[in-house]
C-alpha cells in the first residue's frame, strides 16, 4: 500500500467527523403517510427532488417513485 493511498483512505475515514454524517447512509427508509404529504406538497411547489430527499430524510430513488405516482395521480 502506498503512502498516498493511505493518506486517502485515512482522509475519508474522517469525513463524517467534519462535515457530518449525511447523504444516503443517515437517511430512514420508512415512508409514512405525514412524510407522503410533505412530499407531495414539495412536487406541487416544484422543489427539486435531491432537495426534497435531503429535506424529508427519503432515498433520491424513493423520491423518484414518489414522484412518478404523483404524476398519475396514485399518490393520495
Amino acid at each position: 500500500m502506498t503512502d498516498r493511498f493511505y493518506r486517502a483512505t485515512q482522509a475519508l475515514k474522517r469525513l463524517p467527523a467534519i462535515h457530518g454524517n449525511k447523504g444516503e447512509a443517515s437517511k430512514s427508509g420508512t415512508v409514512t403517510p405525514e412524510k407522503i404529504a410533505l412530499v407531495s406538497d414539495l412536487l406541487d411547489a416544484n422543489v427539486a427532488k435531491a432537495d426534497i430527499a435531503d429535506r424529508v430524510g427519503l432515498h433520491a430513488s424513493t423520491i423518484y417513485n414518489l414522484a412518478r405516482k404523483h404524476r398519475r395521480g396514485n399518490l393520495l
